[in-house]
């Protein structure tokens, strides 16, 4: 009962904000008697209520339950039971209806799948295999480029740098004069003081 009063509500509260066109008057549905002429109220927990009733324009409105006998007066009519009843079967339908499309659609997208899955393995091995080749020529190349480095690093270090022999010791470096002289033979450096 709780969560018939919520959809109510719900359907209520969306026809009464939203809806610029008037409902259209659904037909009563063949409801036992005693249920079909029941209107809808909406009881607050903190008192009072509010009655679901169509209006002169057929769109939906909560009226006070003090101002029942004057909506009545205006021309407003109460929704009955049999009309909720109709319009949640009607949803039970439509349910019923997107559930069947939906499997149908489903079938029809896992045999597309099915069959697009062969051609997709046939590219998807072509495409592995040109990955593949072309990881291999990235390798090669970059094989090459670390033997050219290797090789430029071996030119460098065979190239012979002469030897110089340190300063030595003037044995003369108490006195103002000082006369050194270099002699280069060969890639030998000699030093001489006098």
């Amino acid at each position: 009962m709780k969560r018939l009063l919520s959809i109510t509500l719900l359907l209520c509260a969306s026809q009464c904000s939203f809806s610029q066109t008037p409902a259209p008057a659904p037909a009563p549905a063949a409801q036992p008697p005693a249920m079909a002429n029941y209107s809808i109220m909406l009881v607050n927990p903190t008192g009072g209520g509010v009655v679901i009733m169509h209006d002169p324009q057929n769109m939906l409105a909560l009226v006070d339950v003090s101002k029942v006998q004057t909506a009545l007066n205006m021309g407003y009519a109460p929704v009955r039971a049999a009309e909720l009843v109709e319009l949640i079967d009607t949803f039970k339908a439509e349910i019923a209806r997107l559930s069947n499309e939906n499997s149908q659609l489903k079938a029809v997208q896992d045999k597309q799948a099915s069959s697009a899955t062969l051609s997709e393995l046939k590219d998807q091995a072509n495409i592995q295999a040109h990955q593949r080749s072309q990881i291999a020529d990235d390798k090669a190349a970059h094989r090459q480029q670390v033997l050219a480095m290797w090789g430029l690093a071996m030119i460098g270090m065979s190239r012979q740098q002469p030897y110089q022999l340190p300063m030595p010791v003037n044995p003369n470096a108490g006195r103002l004069k000082t006369n050194c002289t270099t002699q280069y033979i060969g890639t030998m450096a000699y030093t001489n003081c006098n």
